[in-house]
């Protein structure tokens, strides 16, 4: 019988690398003492949940009324409902940095576990299933397909990884949903998104991507995954995109919200 590597890591070595190399919190460095990989407890409790956004289609919070949402009144909305879990203030934006620019992939895990205890205590999307018992709504009840934002092959090859393909992986294999992490692709090379006007956020990523044929996706519910949700621009255009090979419903949850 082979030795199992992961569960003497855990149990006899782990212990021992804790004590002479101690975590410390990615945002504001200080000695973490308890089992939380990357952040403090003080910071940990700045990442709370959002509260019932303002707009139920987009997300958008702090809006008086949602017919007053600025997002949905200035674009064509192609998809269904997206969801936010996490605001991204200081806290948040260092994680994502972490897990996005600088390897720091196990992140992924820690923020797939975030979000799918949100989906189970919250139940944001109605759609998910094993969420509602309600019998007679059983077939619509159901997510038939998820896959994340793509990255292009140039900026997946530098990174090496895909952050969003990590925490679809993780979403899929909880609750038992398709995973397809090529569904969609990213056939244009776009700017980063970061430091440009919603405008311009708008033409970079116009017909930016394209679709996998050999996968059905014709009348599917389907749940995309993205890290922020910013301006919208990005997960609009990906399910303009969706929309028009015939999908039913278009989901949107992306771990943190600008």
């Amino acid at each position: 019988m082979g030795l199992n590597y992961s569960l003497l890591w855990r149990v006899f070595f782990k212990p021992v690398f804790d004590l002479v190399f101690p975590g410390i919190c990615f945002y504001c460095r200080a000695r973490i003492e308890d089992q939380d990989q990357f952040l403090c407890r003080s910071c940990r409790n700045d990442i709370a949940y959002y509260a019932n956004p303002s707009c139920p289609v987009c997300g958008t919070i702090n809006i008086s009324h949602p017919n007053d949402c600025p997002f949905c009144n200035s674009e064509t909305v192609y998809f269904d409902k997206c969801i936010s879990l996490l605001p991204y203030n200081d806290v948040v934006r260092t994680l994502i940095h972490e897990m996005k620019y600088r390897e720091k992939t196990l992140i992924a895990d820690y923020l797939s576990e975030r979000v799918i205890d949100f989906l189970e205590t919250e139940n944001p999307l109605s759609l998910m299933p094993g969420m509602r018992t309600d019998l007679e709504n059983k077939h619509k009840n159901r997510i038939d397909i998820i896959c994340p934002v793509p990255l292009h092959p140039t900026k997946k090859r530098e990174r090496g990884y895909n952050q969003a393909a990590l925490i679809a992986d993780k979403l899929a294999g909880h609750f038992g949903w398709q995973y397809e992490p090529d569904l969609v692709t990213r056939t244009k090379f776009t700017l980063s998104q970061a430091r440009l006007s919603p405008e311009q956020r708008k033409l970079n990523v116009n017909r930016a991507f394209s679709i996998d044929r050999k996968i059905t996706i014709q009348d599917a519910n389907i749940l995309v995954i993205d890290d922020v949700f910013t301006t919208g621009a990005t997960v609009n255009s990906l399910s303009r995109i969706l929309r028009e090979q015939g999908v039913k419903s278009i989901y949107v949850l992306t771990v943190a919200r600008a």
